[in-house]
């Protein structure tokens, strides 16, 4: 017979105060929900939303496919660089972040291009996009 579960289950459950174990077993062992209230959100308020969408100073688009970041800028003609080479990895950090978006320039439609474009240069998780910071 293995005890050794037994030995790790004792170093775990002796740390727990008496409400703890009674919540573990009513939820692991009885298999009941969680009852969480939910919070009362209120009626829709779309200015509060456009609140948070203020211009960010330090991030610029000039339009098209030029940005400005960290006093520097770049015109990609065509297509977006997303790997952004020879540019530093913070000012390709801005450009991921995307909150060049927030302009009042940049219509949705160039945005939704902008994005699409991303997805279709970034494969899954790699690349400098699918860097954690970013």
């Amino acid at each position: 017979m293995n005890f050794a579960p037994v030995g790790l289950y004792w170093r775990t459950l002796r740390h727990l105060r008496a409400e703890q174990l009674f919540f573990l077993f009513w939820r692991r062992l009885l298999h009941q929900p969680r009852r969480v209230a939910m919070p009362d959100i209120g009626l829709h308020n779309p200015t509060a939303a456009l609140d948070c969408l203020v211009p960010c100073p330090h991030v610029c688009w000039l339009g098209a496919r030029r940005f400005r970041f960290l006093n520097r800028e770049r015109d990609f003609v065509s297509r977006i660089d997303w790997q952004s080479a020879g540019e530093s990895r913070l000012w390709q950090y801005n450009l991921h972040y995307f909150e060049w978006l927030r302009q009042a320039e940049c219509d949705s439609a160039t945005a939704l291009d902008h994005m699409q474009e991303w997805v279709d240069a970034n494969p899954a998780f790699r690349g400098t996009g699918w860097e954690p910071y970013p």
